[in-house]
């Protein structure tokens, strides 16, 4: 294998042959952010809050209205994208060819596909989608959630792969507060904390006259005579404490079905936001009761203790919706999508670093030396090569881009700003996505796509219309002696001239065209249903005599039970 030593990266080569471009759908799409500025200027935090909406809703377009169609292989939906590499393949740049090549290649093995083979055009479903994450955690905060509560709110269903979030939930928060109250009567924290949540949603009246009437939540503590206002906390105590008197009588799972069936939870969570995760997330600790038996747990004590280190470590992942193989989109990380191809491929978090702005760590395997940066201290050693870790670390970061870019088949969505190139993860694809200065207000309607009636890729800016630098939504089309170079997300990138054998070959590396969408277009703010799927069998409005008949027909149902 060839490559650069320095930079511990393999050489790229080119990708081909590809599939022709549709001339009836595009095959690359820009995203822009709705809403990216701040109080003034462009922030990060505004388009961490104004992206997720617009995926939501470009996913929600789609499959519902677009009419594109998609190639789908028979006999699986994901497939590895590269065999065994070949040595000495004639496609294999020297080292000093690479560094005089910019930008994104394919790398060396290429999988040479054959356009049509055992292939047929179906409608685009949710199965089709993958999004694409550097990173699924940022500084304790979940970055897949605002993407899964806009396909949540609209209906499209997902699969979350290898998700960390599961025990910040609400609901799992929830269960550990209650099974605390269980294992611990005399916590009155955990005791008061299952009062009020939305296992029993007693409210703050009620609770403060308890304290002050009667003292203490203590579920061995219940007065014999009480107000009658309070008798839902009387009544949970004593749940509390029926449960805490069984519970290493009866397996574990047990325990937390009986605490659910007793306050009908399911319904409660059911009626949440995004209610079919939540009530999975539920089942899941159920299984993760039984695993914990399974595997040798004796008690329930055990089983809270090892809830809470899995808490403190983000070891357990979100319960999926859907199984493995089922139809919705799936949510993973590039390192995970790692040989692996999907139809339709959309980068999310555009705001993830390409790579760290400080060195961490140096290693000289040579002289066995490993000089690690420890509370904000560094050693000489990594000071006096950090310049050399960081062309390393962006190298990297350059061909996560490449691979997240690459697993797309039919076609790659890229989400950008429409008034300037930002940095992050997905950099090394601007020099494709944004078109040359004197190009960019130019409008041409794309093929297969929405009317765009607007000129200006941004939705809400603070004060003053779009600017010259400004991407006009429409059609663009790269061409040779355009500034800046030319590289097609799907073959490869050109400086002028192709490199050697790829001008023939490739075809399509001399021109492409890339989609600029306009966010008008877009039915963005979507709200989460509250869990309830057919809101007009409840509504109020509805004739005598149909509710008479549907009564009369439910207590005869009654009475034959």
């Amino acid at each position: 294998m060839t490559g650069d030593g320095d930079m511990l990266q393999a050489a790229y080569v080119q990708l081909e042959p590809f599939r022709p471009d549709s001339a009836e759908q595009p095959s690359v799409v820009v995203l822009p952010v709705p809403e990216p500025y701040g109080y003034r200027r462009i922030s990060n935090v505004a388009i961490e809050k104004s992206l997720p909406d617009a995926v939501g809703a470009f996913i929600d377009w789609l499959v519902n209205e677009s009419g594109w169609k998609v190639a789908e292989r028979p006999s699986r939906n994901q497939i590895p994208l590269y065999p065994p590499l070949r040595l000495g393949s004639r496609h294999a740049f020297s080292r000093g060819e690479e560094k005089n090549t910019e930008g994104l290649l394919a790398p060396t093995g290429a999988r040479v596909f054959r356009p049509g083979e055992t292939e047929h055009l179906v409608p685009i479903q949710a199965r089709h989608i993958c999004l694409l994450f550097r990173r699924f955690i940022s500084y304790q905060e979940d970055m897949t959630r605002p993407y899964v509560e806009a396909l949540e709110a609209r209906g499209i269903p997902h699969l979350l792969v290898g998700g960390r979030s599961f025990h910040n939930r609400a609901e799992i928060e929830t269960l550990r507060a209650a099974l605390a109250a269980i294992e611990w009567p005399e916590d009155e924290l955990s005791v008061f904390a299952t009062l009020r949540g939305s296992l029993f949603a007693i409210g703050d009246e009620e609770l403060l006259e308890y304290r002050h009437r009667i003292g203490r939540f203590h579920p061995f503590r219940i007065p014999n005579e009480f107000p009658t206002n309070l008798g839902p906390i009387v009544e949970a105590l004593k749940l509390l404490q029926a449960l805490h008197r069984s519970r290493n009588r009866v397996p574990v799972a047990t325990t937390i079905s009986l605490l659910l069936e007793s306050t009908r939870a399911h319904v409660g969570f059911a009626l949440e936001h995004g209610g079919e995760q939540v009530l999975a997330n539920v089942a899941h600790v159920t299984e993760l009761a039984r695993r914990y038996e399974a595997e040798g747990g004796i008690s329930f004590r055990g089983f809270i203790d090892e809830l809470r280190e899995q808490a403190e470590s983000g070891e357990a992942g979100e319960a999926p919706i859907l199984e493995e193989g089922s139809d919705g989109v799936r949510l993973m990380t590039v390192h995970k999508a790692k040989g692996l191809e999907f139809p339709i491929v959309i980068l999310a978090d555009m705001t993830a670093k390409l790579y760290r702005p400080s060195a961490n760590r140096y290693l000289d395997s040579e002289h066995r030396v490993c000089a690690l940066r420890l509370g904000g201290c560094a050693p000489a050693d990594l000071l006096e090569h950090e310049d050399e870790e960081l062309l390393r670390d962006e190298a990297e970061g350059t061909r996560v881009a490449y691979v997240a870019a690459t697993r797309a088949r039919d076609l790659l969505v890229v989400p950008a700003v429409g008034d300037e190139p930002r940095e992050g993860w997905t950099q090394p694809l601007n020099t494709a996505v944004y078109p040359p200065m004197e190009t960019r207000r130019q409008q041409v309607q794309a093929p297969g796509c929405v009317e765009f009636k607007s000129k200006d890729s941004i939705l809400v800016r603070p004060g003053g219309s779009a600017g010259t630098s400004t991407v006009c939504p429409g059609l663009h089309v790269r061409r040779p002696g355009s500034s800046g170079p030319l590289l097609h997300p799907f073959g490869g990138l050109t400086a002028g001239s192709p490199p050697r054998g790829a001008g023939e070959e490739r075809g399509g590396a001399a021109e492409f065209s890339v989609v600029w969408w306009d966010p008008r277009a877009l039915k963005l703010g979507a709200e989460a249903p509250l869990g309830i799927r057919r809101p007009e069998l409840i509504v109020k409005d509805v004739a005598p005599d149909i509710v008479e008949s549907g009564l009369v027909a439910y207590n005869s149902w009654r009475e034959r039970r």
